[in-house]
């Protein structure tokens, strides 16, 4: 897993947390990522929250990164940045072991952000003519925001997408 890029604001709560203990995955978090990953019209999916969306087809996105966005993801509420920003690596930590685990051939990547009202993690599968972010993203004036690869397959196809 790797941070690929940043906006400041995200930079500056970043470079604080070098002197900040690790925090654990909230217990709601731990129960979504247990339920494991599923593969469903070349999308990879939290299982758990695919089974919330499925009123919601496929049909209705333009891409498939935009409906792996709307299902693969999560809000945490009234955490600071600095500890949302951990359990935002953590949770991706996770998504990454069971990415591996599961053995995804695709490159998956994360998007962390956060507000003052809490945190927002969503991932997607790496796809050449989609993105979920624009190019520049201190556009996203309101939030800390980061796009993170989460997982490259070994051999596989390059995750900076």
């Amino acid at each position: 897993m790797k941070i690929k890029r940043f906006n400041q604001r995200f930079q500056a709560e970043l470079y604080s947390l070098e002197n900040r203990g690790c925090c654990e995955l909230p217990t709601a978090l731990a129960d979504v990522v247990k339920e494991g990953l599923l593969e469903e019209d070349g999308c990879v999916l939290l299982r758990s929250l695919y089974a919330r969306s499925k009123s919601v087809p496929r049909s209705n996105f333009p891409d498939r990164t935009g409906y792996e966005c709307f299902v693969n993801h999560l809000h945490i509420d009234a955490c600071d940045a600095k500890n949302g920003i951990n359990i935002g690596l953590l949770f991706f930590a996770s998504i990454e072991r069971l990415c591996s685990e599961r053995g995804v051939d695709t490159p998956i990547t994360g998007i962390l952000s956060f507000d003052e009202i809490g945190l927002t993690v969503r991932f997607h599968v790496a796809r050449f003519g989609e993105r979920w972010l624009c190019d520049d993203l201190e556009k996203y004036q309101q939030e800390g925001i980061a796009e993170i690869n989460v997982f490259s397959p070994e051999g596989g196809a390059d995750a900076d997408r």
